[in-house]
């Protein structure tokens, strides 16, 4: 019976202990894991490499619908994708896909706004905006032996 009582305590002890951490990263999808802190785009892109391989690449349909599972609705953040003289994603590739052209929005007049949010589920779009800004973000594949929920 004290085995069963302190096994329960620690249980408590633990769960409690992760729910109130600020830095609790889930995802749906070992491939990607949305990361709940906020930060500017090239420190989001700086811990994604350190801790993963890098900010969301979105290649496909299939990548587009497994990140829609990794963030809430209506939650902005960033990917991937920059411009500067063309638009590439953050490992070098070149801008190949969007899922609904008519949701993407360029304003090539505002020089500051050169790296690219998404509006989660329900606004299903992406926007420039300015670098400094700070956001939550996706990151990419997820090191190997990892789980699906991750503290860091």
């Amino acid at each position: 019976m004290l085995l069963f009582f302190l096994f329960s305590l620690l249980f408590v002890i633990v769960v409690f202990n992760v729910l109130t951490l600020s830095d609790l990263h889930v995802t749906q999808n070992p491939d990607y894991v949305f990361v709940n802190e906020t930060m500017n785009w090239s420190s989001a892109q700086r811990y994604c490499r350190q801790n993963f391989t890098d900010l969301v690449t979105v290649e496909g349909s299939t990548v587009w619908k497994n990140i829609q599972n990794v963030v809430s609705p209506k939650q902005k953040s960033w990917i991937g994708l920059y411009r500067d003289s063309n638009i590439s994603w953050s490992d070098g590739r070149n801008f190949s896909f969007y899922q609904t052209p008519f949701s993407f929005f360029l304003f090539p007049d505002l020089t500051s706004s050169r790296c690219c949010l998404q509006h989660g589920q329900t606004r299903g779009h992406w926007h420039f905006d300015s670098c400094e800004r700070r956001f939550p973000f996706i990151c990419h594949e997820l090191l190997k032996g990892d789980f699906t929920t991750r503290l860091l």
